[in-house]
């Protein structure tokens, strides 16, 4: 006869109830007030106007002015994370490849470093674990190591999710000389 963990007439754990109820609470508050802004102002900061003393967009509101084509648009500043393990009296290597919209097989880029003999490139998933990594003496290579970009159904290592990417340089002795953050990636 095999007995059950909890005793009789309990529903669940007390851990598993508090997640629950946490959830249900983070839940209720996305839906309102968002860091105190009320949809009001959150919309006015977005450009909106809103109808008074509702939260409709207010249809005779003239629309925010986009940029011509032809002007160069501001790209949002991506914010790297601290290297997984920061080294004293290094350089910075500068990572050029943008954050988002980068495609299953994206050319990995950045800077070139004095004295650099040789990158290695590094590709983590969301939990820090390694998906990908290279040695190369040039300064940019496709996720996956392949020559061109190869089409989206080819088996490998892709960029199927939200990861994160670094890149070290070192020097003839094979010293690390530059390193970069981690820096955000998605397809």
């Amino acid at each position: 006869m095999s007995r059950s963990r909890f005793p009789p007439g309990r529903i669940a754990h007390p851990a598993v109830l508090c997640t629950v109820a946490l959830v249900l609470v983070l839940v209720g508050c996305s839906a309102g007030d968002v860091d105190g802004e009320t949809t009001e102002e959150a919309a006015t900061a977005e450009g909106q106007e809103t109808v008074a003393g509702t939260d409709e967009p207010d249809p005779e509101a003239e629309p925010a002015a986009e940029p011509a084509d032809d002007e160069p648009q501001e790209i949002d500043e991506v914010e790297d994370r601290a290297p997984r393990l920061p080294l004293p009296d290094v350089d910075e290597v500068v990572l050029r490849t943008p954050a988002t919209d980068v495609g299953s097989h994206p050319t990995l880029a950045w800077e070139s470093v004095p004295d650099a003999d040789r990158y290695q490139v590094t590709v983590l998933d969301e939990d820090g674990r390694t998906v990908w990594a290279w040695s190369t003496d040039d300064t940019e290579v496709i996720l996956g190591g392949y020559e061109e970009s190869p089409p989206e159904h080819v088996r490998g290592p892709q960029l199927y999710a939200p990861m994160h990417w670094y890149v070290l340089a070192r020097d003839g002795d094979d010293r690390v000389i530059a390193q970069s953050g981690l820096r955000p990636i998605a397809p």
